[in-house]
């Protein structure tokens, strides 16, 4: 179990506010793997409900572990990948000491490489949900942005039809008279598409007579 207080360099008392300056203070320089660890940190300690539960879970563990003091404990550090990556393991002696002779802050030696361990984890959001309230799941969020795009195209589609008929009822003059230049407009394209496909007709006549040498179908064609 992941501990939030020694992540984050704070006493399990600490205030709100003294976690979320540890939090800013260890955030600005952490890479991506080592963030998404601190941005669950902080998602859960400033809530307090979450962190409430947190720390009943965190004294289960501590009870379960007294239990056992004199053997030495396995501890999974954290998984890190890229320039800066964590401890994989720290083995505690009966004492509380650690093996490796890390600081209690938990700052990993650097390595090259994503390792074994698969992708590092995607970076968690960083927006400070207020105090007794709780983000969202990812899906639920999603499934509501698509409710507000498919509100916003039902609207669309309701402004082109119906205000559409809105302007002609109340302008019946104007839109008749739109109407009108526009099937005149319609009517000189056909004329010209015609006209055009004319003298293309023509020209090609009047090239094949020349080729063929046929000066009294040039003189008609012309």
């Amino acid at each position: 179990m992941t501990d939030h207080y020694e992540l984050l360099g704070v006493e399990p008392d600490a205030t709100k506010d003294e976690i979320k300056a540890a939090y800013r203070s260890e955030v600005e320089s952490a890479d991506t793997a080592r963030r998404a660890e601190l941005n669950r940190a902080w998602n859960v300690l400033s809530d307090p409900i979450q962190r409430q539960r947190y720390d009943d879970q965190r004294a289960t563990v501590d009870d379960d572990e007294s239990d056992d003091a004199d053997a030495p404990v396995v501890v999974p550090g954290r998984r890190a990948t890229g320039a800066r990556r964590g401890p994989q393991s720290k083995v505690l002696d009966a004492g509380g000491a650690s093996g490796n002779g890390s600081s209690k802050n938990g700052s990993g030696s650097k390595g090259s490489g994503g390792g074994a361990d698969g992708p590092p984890p995607r970076n968690l959001p960083t927006i400070e949900v207020p105090e007794g309230l709780v983000q969202a799941p990812a899906k639920t969020r999603s499934l509501a942005m698509l409710f507000d795009f498919s509100v916003l195209i039902v609207i669309f589609l309701l402004v082109q039809f119906a205000g559409a008929a809105l302007i002609k009822n109340q302008y019946p003059t104007q839109v008749d008279r739109v109407d009108a230049l526009v099937k005149q407009s319609d009517k000189v394209d056909k004329a010209k598409s015609k006209a055009d496909d004319a003298k293309s007709k023509a020209n090609d006549a009047l090239a094949s007579a020349k080729k063929k040498g046929d000066s009294a179908a040039v003189q008609q064609a012309q």
